[in-house]
C-alpha cells in the first residue's frame, strides 16, 4: 500500500465515522423529543447576560439522557437549554419562558428530581436534579414557576 492509499483510507474512515456520529446524534434528538421542543420553543433572542450552568445533565421522556453535555442559561424571562457543540446536529437551542413551564418535584430511586413540563409539549418532560433546579430558581430572579 502506498502512502497515498493509506491517507485515503484514513480520510474515508474519518468521514464515515463523522456521518455515523451525526446520524446517531440526530436519532437521539428525535427519540428524546428535543427536535419537537426546539420547534415549539425556538429562542427568539440570544441570552448573553444570563447565568450559565455548563456541563449539566438532563433526561427527556425518561429514557434519553444527556449526561454532562447540557448548558442551561438563565435570565428573568426564561431558560435557554443547549447542548455542547459535538451534540448540536439535530439539537437546536430551546428557550422556555417561565410562564410556559410547569415544575414538579419527584423522588426517584436515589435522588430527588425536578420535572419541567413545557405547556405546549407536556408529553416531553425535561428532568433535572433538584440541586440544579434550586440553582436555576435562584438565578431566575423570581421567575422560576412554583411547583404544581
Amino acid at each position: 500500500m502506498t502512502a497515498w492509499n493509506i491517507a485515503l483510507l484514513i480520510a474515508g474512515i474519518v468521514v464515515a465515522w463523522l456521518f455515523f456520529w451525526v446520524a446517531v446524534v440526530m436519532l437521539i434528538a428525535r427519540l428524546g423529543g428535543w427536535r419537537k421542543l426546539a420547534e415549539a420553543y425556538p429562542p427568539d433572542r440570544a441570552i448573553y447576560d444570563g447565568t450559565r450552568f455548563r456541563m449539566q445533565s438532563a433526561v427527556l421522556r425518561r429514557w434519553v439522557s444527556y449526561n454532562h453535555v447540557i448548558t442551561f442559561t438563565v435570565d428573568r424571562q426564561g431558560l435557554l437549554i443547549s447542548p455542547l457543540g459535538f451534540f448540536r446536529p439535530g439539537h437546536r437551542p430551546i428557550f422556555l419562558l417561565w410562564s410556559d413551564l410547569d415544575v414538579s418535584y419527584e423522588k426517584r430511586l436515589f435522588a430527588e428530581v425536578a420535572v419541567l413540563r413545557p405547556q405546549r409539549m407536556p408529553a416531553i418532560p425535561i428532568t433535572i436534579s433538584r440541586k440544579l433546579s434550586e440553582k436555576i430558581a435562584q438565578a431566575s430572579g423570581g421567575g422560576w414557576p412554583p411547583a404544581v
